[in-house]
């Protein structure tokens, strides 16, 4: 049988209507029935913090908000993009949105100051804390970018000050290559998230590989990615759950992914996908056994 959190406000038809309705990117649509597992595990509603929010449409979180009923902290730091955030009109009023980086403040302090570049569209980073993406932008930013000074605060602090306890279900990270940094403010040792996903775009493979490591130190293990096996993204979860999809869902997820217009080997390369619909009301995929 299909997970499904009970107390969503949509019935399972609507969810899947408004899944092929909302859905932004691939990650999203494909990782809906481990978020939803992992909610249920947890004995929850879905909760989210999405640091890197940007506008708050183009997000990894909008679809668990819009068509399950989650709700989380939105985190952006870019000034700019964070004004467009607080215009997303169409976010949960239950959503926390967060004008802040995450740092280490100085001893003593709960908040502090980071300088952020800023360069228009998407780009943005914080001084000194991605020294890859630097590299890669530096002739960008020098042309187009001015610099910030924004607040920051240890993640758990952020998240706390939002109204959501110490953490959530699902923890999305895209920095800009300052992942670690972000993950340094958070106890390893009582990690508060049970899913992760995080971006490692290669730029600097040490710093991946010790972000890597870092959610493993705190008891996650880390799927392939269930779209691109060689996503930027790094998927990471407290437990392998086994669940499935239902016939519904299948059909849903297929007819989506054809209109992304993926290649049929990265559907059928993970090994375990399967998108023929076999029939049967709980006909099913497993997945991420």
């Amino acid at each position: 049988m299909a997970i499904c959190i009970a107390d969503s406000r949509l019935t399972h038809r609507e969810e899947i209507e408004c899944v092929l309705r909302e859905s932004k990117t691939h990650d999203d649509i494909r990782l809906l029935a481990l978020l939803r597992s992992a909610a249920a595990a947890d004995g929850h509603q879905g909760s989210f913090v999405e640091i890197g929010a940007y506008d708050g449409i183009n997000s990894q979180t909008w679809v668990l908000e819009k068509c399950y009923g989650w709700s989380g902290v939105l985190i952006e730091a870019n000034p700019e993009h964070y004004h467009g955030l607080l215009l997303a009109a169409n976010r949960s009023a239950a959503t926390q949105r967060v004008h802040s980086a995450v740092c280490k403040p100085p001893r003593g302090h709960e908040t502090g100051k980071l300088e952020m570049r800023l360069a228009g569209g998407t780009i943005s980073s914080a001084v000194g804390l991605g020294q890859a993406h630097d590299k890669r932008y530096g002739v960008h930013f020098r042309r187009n970018g001015t610099t910030a000074m924004v607040p920051c605060a240890a993640l758990p602090s952020i998240i706390s000050a939002a109204g959501f306890g110490s953490g959530a279900t699902y923890l999305s990270l895209d920095v800009e290559g300052a992942e670690e940094h972000v993950l340094k403010t958070v106890p390893l040792t009582a990690f508060p998230f049970s899913v992760v996903l995080v971006e490692a775009d290669g730029l600097d493979k040490l710093k991946d590989f010790r972000v890597d490591s870092m959610l493993r130190e705190a008891g996650l293990q880390q799927h392939k990615h269930p779209v691109v096996p060689h996503s930027i993204n790094h998927l990471f979860s407290k437990r392998m759950w086994n669940f499935t999809y239902d016939a519904g869902e299948q059909a849903a997820l297929a007819a989506r992914l054809e209109l992304m217009e993926l290649p049929q080997r990265l559907l059928v390369e993970y090994g375990q996908v399967d998108l023929e619909l076999k029939g049967g009301e709980n006909s099913a995929i497993p997945r991420l056994v």
